[in-house]
């Protein structure tokens, strides 16, 4: 390297680099670059904001491409209710408003606000390290915003393992407008259209072989490493709940044909209560990276007059307006009833149905 070196452009002053900006900039030269994704893995949930019911097992490694796939657009929402969000959204605590403004509950204004909280919610939350601050600070946006998504068919095509990839599933047996899909270069939300409460099983099985069915296409071309379904069930003692969209990605993926059709190199893990016979590991999710998603503050006055909590994780103020049972979503320890019956889901020690790869 020279011993002087200058910036500067047309009409700009030159500027002489300083001993210490020289190194700087050496420091820089030789950092190592990104690592290029050599696997990828797939993330199942019914609807666009049950990802964090299993965050724990998702892989945080920079060599894996990360696929979210939604089974639904998340339309049958009661949120959607233009009295329903508008009573519950609060604004001063913390929480963004919907964008649009949903309409009512099955309106293309309902769908495009969840799929512009989702795939908000994801750029911000993924793949940020633990180390990043407890909270979400000021990068998250006043509204949530998605770019035009590519529109797909996902015809029959081979899946690569000696099985079909079948159609993308529909409603009802109506045409499904097709799948919608932003693609990234750490990873790719992709939201099917299986119907919010009408998923079945066999949606799920023909919807997750259809989108692998995309490497080399779509998505990168590379080898499948885990299949986490983020879709909890349970019952009492823990937190029961029994959505039939949770149970139609639970079964599917519990079904032992699929995943060794799929073959996972790491196996796949699904969801479930902690007393569940089925559950045979349990993970969580880091406090500090626990605080950044689901993290409240010191009461503030609320939209309504009343004390709320401040809305400090990203999940609280991009899903904020989703919020169940009501007001924020409550953070906890682990999958348990709260006081009045009301299932806690999105819990920060989670335990997982795990169905080994042909390496485990």
């Amino acid at each position: 390297m020279g011993a002087a070196l200058l910036l500067g452009g047309c009409g700009d002053a030159a500027e002489t680099l300083t001993p210490d900006r020289v190194a700087e900039a050496e420091r820089l030269d030789d950092a190592p670059a990104a690592a290029e994704p050599t696997r990828l893995q797939l993330v199942v949930s019914p609807h666009p904001d049950d990802e964090l019911e299993a965050w724990s097992q998702v892989d945080r490694s920079p060599d894996v491409y990360t696929v979210w796939l939604t089974m639904t657009r998340g339309e049958a929402t009661a949120h959607c209710d233009p009295d329903v969000h508008t009573a519950e959204l609060d604004v001063r605590a913390g929480e963004i408003p919907p964008s649009p403004p949903p309409e009512g509950a099955g309106t293309a204004s309902c769908v495009d606000a969840r799929m512009a909280s989702w795939t908000t919610f994801l750029r911000l939350a993924w793949p940020a390290p633990v180390e990043e601050e407890d909270q979400a600070g000021d990068d998250v946006p006043s509204r949530s915003t998605a770019p035009a998504p590519q529109r797909l068919d996902l015809p029959d095509q081979p899946a690569g393992d000696g099985t079909e990839a079948s159609d993308v599933p529909t409603r009802d047996g109506r045409p499904s407008p097709g799948a919608l899909a932003w693609v990234e270069p750490a990873m790719a939300m992709i939201a099917l259209d299986a119907g919010d409460g009408q998923v079945s099983e066999d949606d799920v099985a023909r919807g997750v072989r259809a989108v692998l069915a995309q490497r080399g296409r779509l998505l990168p071309d590379l080898p499948l490493a885990r299949v986490v379904a983020a879709a909890y069930t349970g019952s009492l003692p823990d937190a029961p709940y029994d959505h039939p969209d949770h149970l139609a990605v639970t079964e599917a993926l519990l079904e032992r044909s699929l995943t060794q059709a799929l073959a996972p190199q790491d196996g796949t893990f699904v969801v479930t209560g902690t007393h569940d016979p089925r559950a045979t590991l349990t993970s969580e999710v880091d406090r500090a990276e626990y605080r950044r998603l689901m993290g409240l503050g010191p009461a503030v006055t609320g939209d309504d007059g009343s004390p709320s909590p401040q809305r400090l994780g990203l999940a609280q103020r991009v899903y904020g307006w989703l919020a169940f049972p009501g007001g924020a979503w409550p953070p906890t320890e682990t999958a348990v009833p709260d006081a009045d019956g009301d299932p806690l889901i999105m819990a920060r020690v989670q335990r997982f149905a795990h169905l080994p790869g042909p390496d485990g």
